[in-house]
């Protein structure tokens, strides 16, 4: 049986040559916080600035109002340094002595800066006394557990598939939330026609709610091998990763002009126990 397309352009009804060519758009990855450390929720975090902190009494150590201060230097989320870039304050912390800005410790270095920070406790060190002096800091905080993942403007984008990565020591202490989310204008024009919604409120298109870890590992499509504890006890994994793969079958575009976008959030904020929870995206990024 002939498999060829008979006609002028192939008299020789042969098997037509096919080329494939790259697809339109720029592959990018995008990767959560870490559910289990509070100081890499960056997303939800709240800037203060010129906070007063205060002196335990020994002029080395001081304290601040709130803590987990958002860490986003020592490569606890990925890609951080582009992150940093995407906002004007860098969620960087900024310390001033009587006015003088002083240098922190640079991450992993055993000298060097005038001070350390404690991001979990919200405490800065210095290396010398500074007692009866003025610190102020500037810095982020924690403050909810939500990862927002969304286009560019202009730009639509394609989530081709994703994986969960856990420690062997991961404990599900909340309800894990996925929720795709659009405009109300596109999505609930009704409700927005009777006041009920603003154009631009963001109205939920589909959720998924995983309680237990077992649904987790429902959902996915087998497991990778198990990466063992490795790199060091400094920048190392103190536990063996496990991962956990999401092919779709079906497209999932997130359109920037409908106001779309994937909501991930521990329903309670409670934050994950164990090393390392979170969630990588493989996407395309293309023009709307």
């Amino acid at each position: 049986m002939s498999v060829g397309h008979l006609g002028p352009s192939n008299p020789g009804d042969q098997v037509p040559l096919v080329a494939t060519g790259p697809r339109e758009g720029s592959e990018v990855i995008y990767a959560t916080h870490n559910f289990c450390n509070k100081t890499t929720w960056y997303e939800g975090s709240v800037r203060v600035s010129d906070e007063v902190l205060t002196d335990s009494g020994d002029g080395l150590k001081w304290g601040s109002a709130h803590t987990f201060w958002i860490d986003m230097v020592h490569g606890r989320v990925m890609d951080e340094d582009a992150l940093r870039q995407d906002i004007s304050h860098g969620y960087l912390v900024v310390v001033t002595v009587d006015g003088v800005a002083k240098t922190q410790r640079e991450a992993y270095e055993e000298d060097g800066g005038d001070f350390s920070v404690n991001y979990a406790t919200g405490e800065v060190t210095f290396f010398a006394s500074q007692s009866g002096k003025t610190v102020l800091t500037t810095y982020s905080y924690a403050s909810s557990s939500e990862w927002i993942l969304r286009p560019e403007a202009g730009k639509d984008l394609d989530l081709e598939m994703s994986e969960a990565q856990f420690s062997a020591d991961i404990e599900m202490t909340d309800t894990l939330r996925f929720a795709i989310r659009g405009w109300a204008a596109v999505f609930a024009p009704e409700a927005v026609a009777a006041q009920q919604l603003q154009p631009t409120d963001l109205v939920e298109l589909g959720v998924d709610r995983y309680l237990r870890f077992h649904q987790l590992a429902d959902n996915a499509l087998g497991s990778y091998p198990v990466v063992p504890a490795l790199g060091g006890s400094s920048r190392g994994a103190a536990q063996a990763v496990y991962g956990f793969p999401f092919r779709y079958g079906t497209l999932r575009r997130l359109h920037s002009e409908y106001g779309m976008e994937l909501r991930i959030t521990l329903e309670h904020d409670r934050v994950f126990g164990g090393e390392y929870g979170t969630a990588t995206f493989y996407c395309l990024s293309r023009e709307s």
